[in-house]
């Protein structure tokens, strides 16, 4: 609706309105004033909900919420993140929220990219006398006019008296030094647990955790997690993942040429170390990936090898990271040279006490 105001899943939210546990993914938004991923304009309560896509609009346009207005025990964002496109032509992008009017943000963060002619901010555009909780903003952040910060751009009183508390931007990410509100910090520090630990977690309460935790566990405090294999090292919200997501519990196989004739040809074979749910995730420390396979059809034997050695192929997957290439890899020595097949390459590593596989 490119002549449109009040684009979005929800163009308005009551003070009674309720959103929780709610994924949207991969949108498309065109709008003109006030466009966002979720809701334009909000007065409700979000909890745990998050936004992927690209919105674009004029003025007041942002990730989750164009406008967030709050009366204290209304109008709060809790636990709730966007990684998202975000360009307003005119004015007030916020990677979260472009406009908030003393409403909360709490225990949240946005990735992706931000840009508006004039204030624009990684999370929020403009903070009128609302509060910001222990979030942060990873995202990249432009503008052509003023009024900009690596988490908010702008702030004012008319709805109250603004406060950031505990809340961080990305300076090499966004590219931005300066903020209204929050603390600047390298990428570096931004992924380091020692930062979080010291901002958030005191003798009396754990808001963040090295690892993840179970939030359903009625013993659990924390509402972060954070290790290097999720979200980039940045912490994420402990009720985004109901197993962990912290550690490596298979191998996926990726060849190159994929299918076809690999019989005497090299080939190129990249092995990633994957989560629970898929997605790769870095090892901790380096493993040894051992490389085997198995012929299925007419051919009932070959081997695997690598050109230039006699050893059985293995590859190292380096500490810190999720993928690994080895090239030059084939198949040979067929009982009948005229068979044909399926081969089904297998990785297997012992890591621990455990011994993680895939095909």
């Amino acid at each position: 609706r490119p002549n449109g105001s009040g684009v979005a899943m929800f163009a308005g939210l009551g003070s009674q309105a309720t959103i929780k546990n709610l994924n949207v993914e991969n949108v498309s938004v065109t709008g003109d004033e006030w466009v966002a991923g979720l809701v334009a304009y909000n007065q409700g309560n979000l909890t745990n909900v998050s936004v992927t896509g690209e919105i674009q609009g004029d003025v007041v346009v942002a990730g989750l919420v164009a406008e967030h207005v709050g009366n204290g025990t209304q109008g709060i964002i809790d636990q709730s993140r966007a990684d998202v496109v975000v360009e307003a032509t005119v004015a007030s992008a916020g990677g979260l929220v472009a406009m908030q009017k003393a409403g909360q943000i709490k225990q949240s963060y946005v990735g992706g990219q931000v840009s508006a002619g004039n204030q624009v901010g990684g999370l929020v555009g403009l903070n009128d006398g609302g509060s910001i909780t222990q979030s942060y903003a990873k995202n990249q952040v432009s503008s052509t006019g003023s009024d900009i910060g690596g988490l908010v751009a702008a702030e004012q009183s008319a709805s109250g008296t603004p406060e950031v508390t505990a809340s961080f931007w990305d300076e090499e990410t966004s590219g931005q030094t300066t903020s209204p509100g929050g603390a600047g910090a390298s990428t570096e520090d931004m992924t380091s647990f020692d930062l979080y630990d010291q901002a958030w977690n005191d003798n009396q309460n754990t808001v963040i955790v090295d690892g993840w935790a179970d939030a359903t566990d009625s013993d659990v405090t924390a509402v972060w997690g954070q290790c290097s294999g999720v979200n980039d090292g940045y912490p994420f919200n402990l009720i985004e993942y109901a197993t962990d997501p912290c550690v490596v519990t298979g191998l996926e196989i990726s060849v190159s040429p994929a299918g076809g004739q690999l019989k005497n040809i090299p080939f190129v074979v990249t092995v990633t170390s994957v989560s629970s749910f898929g997605d790769a995730i870095a090892v901790d420390e380096a493993i040894t990936i051992a490389l085997t396979a198995e012929i299925s059809g007419d051919a009932e034997a070959g081997s695997l090898g690598v050109v230039g050695s006699n050893q059985a192929p293995s590859i190292v997957l380096p500490a810190g990271q999720s993928a690994v290439t080895l090239e030059d890899v084939f198949f040979s020595g067929l009982s009948d040279p005229n068979a044909t097949g399926d081969i089904e390459l297998k990785a297997s590593a012992d890591l621990g006490q455990e011994t993680i596989t895939g095909a």
